[in-house]
């Protein structure tokens, strides 16, 4: 096992190569990084606005080349054989007025009232905006196969489309599994999204 001191040197260097990223990417054209802003800003834009006045093709698309700019339409993705149209209904559902909070929740664990609010927001089992695209996103899925989608999977769309629209969480990749496991905590996302929520927590800390 790799001592505390050598964990620590390794999440210092890693924080380093964030920041070097982010000022790379920062101000500059043409970089895949840009996706992801473009896509966000476009999403807080229309949240200032009346529903009814919403372009939902508009983000729909946004989302879609942001997604595939950040590895969501790989050749083993299901949405590699349908057009952005697909993403119209969840974004729909994520620009609903009472999601909108999540725009401006800057700091979710300020107190516990703040956290369970912001919880529930999310990964509510019923209401909650991350299993209901799950839902939508998992019939899509089953529309074109029989297979099921592996969780690691759906994990990591649904969390990059949630960081792509509200920018609230981390996506649920390997890197960041890779940091809850230097901290000693659980790697797959439980349905209720605790390791999720705790895990963002820890590496805010």
């Amino acid at each position: 096992m790799e001592s505390y001191t050598k964990i620590c040197v390794k999440t210092r260097v890693d924080e380093l190569s964030i920041e070097k990223d982010i000022y790379n990417y920062d101000g500059q054209a043409f970089k895949r990084g840009n996706s992801w802003k473009y896509c966000h800003e476009a999403f807080l834009d229309s949240a200032k606005k009346d529903p009814d006045n919403i372009d939902y093709d508009y983000l729909a698309l946004q989302l879609a080349f942001y997604l595939a700019s950040w590895g969501m339409y790989r050749g083993s993705s299901f949405l590699l054989k349908l057009d952005y149209k697909i993403h119209i209904a969840p974004v729909k559902m994520m620009m609903e007025k009472q999601y909108r909070r999540l725009f401006a929740c800057e700091n979710p664990f300020a107190d516990e009232k703040t956290a369970t609010e912001y919880k529930d927001l999310l990964f509510n089992l019923k209401t909650g905006i991350y299993c209901r695209i799950e839902n939508y996103y998992i019939k899509a899925h089953r529309a074109l196969t029989e297979e099921q989608e592996r969780a690691d999977e759906s994990d990591r769309l649904l969390t990059k489309i949630l960081l792509g629209v509200y920018g609230c969480i981390p996506a649920y990749d390997r890197f960041f599994k890779r940091g809850l496991s230097l901290l000693g905590r659980q790697q797959w996302l439980r349905k209720d999204g605790n390791a999720l929520f705790e895990g963002s927590k820890s590496l805010g800390e």
